[in-house]
């Protein structure tokens, strides 16, 4: 009968030993290549919070997810110094990539009578390269936020949600964004998904008339968020992390 019982208990053992160890070795990965971020700001709600509530997660700082970025991915960066005089900070701003080097990008407010969207338009060489439309604004809320107006965008894979403007009454004072905008062969423009409150390309660029990033200002590519947590601003620490679904930036 104990030979019958090592038999069984010893795989169970060996099973348990190696998921601990590939276990380990896959937390020790994820601290050291990538760098935990927690989100400071109100910027890129309604898809990450940072006021009351703080989203974490990890970012890859590494050139290899640097120069090989994609539209809409969300990522970190440092402002050009033209734009700090407006706002001195030298923290990580965290931001979602819209246009990408040598684009001409044009991102325009259609209303009619049955709808109101969004339509934004890529093009390189004076070619459009690509070309989507928001779906109809509509009213979104959750347990986090009060009834907002957002415009959802589907792209490929990704899905994302615009913060526009909180009410109806409010239309034409908030969020509504309209430009055309021609990237140089090293710059970037990049925007908060809270078009009500967001310092980012649009306020520099569009509305100030400043420089574009540059490719020596971006600073990581967000790769997941784990999930809510508080921050105590005198230890400089989460705490009462609440673990969710990840949300995956590729």
């Amino acid at each position: 009968m104990k030979k019958i019982f090592d038999k069984i208990l010893d795989p169970i053992l060996y099973l348990v030993f190696s998921g601990s160890i590939a276990f380990s070795a896959c937390t020790i990965f994820q601290s050291t290549y990538y760098k935990g971020i927690w989100v400071t700001g109100t910027s890129m709600e309604p898809t990450l919070v940072g006021s009351v509530l703080h989203s974490y997660g990890y970012e890859d700082k590494h050139d290899s997810a640097l120069n090989n970025l994609e539209r809409f991915d969300v990522i970190t960066t440092f402002w050009p110094d033209e734009w700090n005089n407006d706002r001195p900070d030298e923290t990580d701003k965290i931001k979602r990539l819209w246009g990408l080097p040598g684009e001409t990008i044009n991102l325009v407010y259609n209303k009619t009578e049955e709808a109101k969207y969004f339509t934004f338009s890529v093009y390189k060489d004076e070619v459009l390269k690509y070309e989507i439309n928001s779906e109809p604004l509509k009213l979104y809320s959750d347990d986090y936020f009060n009834n907002i107006k957002v415009a959802e965008f589907h792209s490929y894979r990704r899905i994302f949600r615009t913060k526009i403007f909180n009410s109806p009454s409010e239309e034409g004072k908030n969020g509504i964004r309209q430009f055309t905008v021609t990237l140089a062969d090293n710059e970037y423009f990049v925007m908060g998904d809270n078009w009500i409150d967001s310092n980012d390309s649009y306020k520099h660029v569009c509305i100030l008339s400043l420089c574009n990033i540059q490719r020596k200002h971006l600073q990581g590519k967000v790769i997941c968020i784990q999930g809510l947590a508080k921050y105590d601003y005198v230890s400089k620490k989460l705490y009462d992390r609440q673990k969710q679904e990840p949300r995956y930036y590729f």
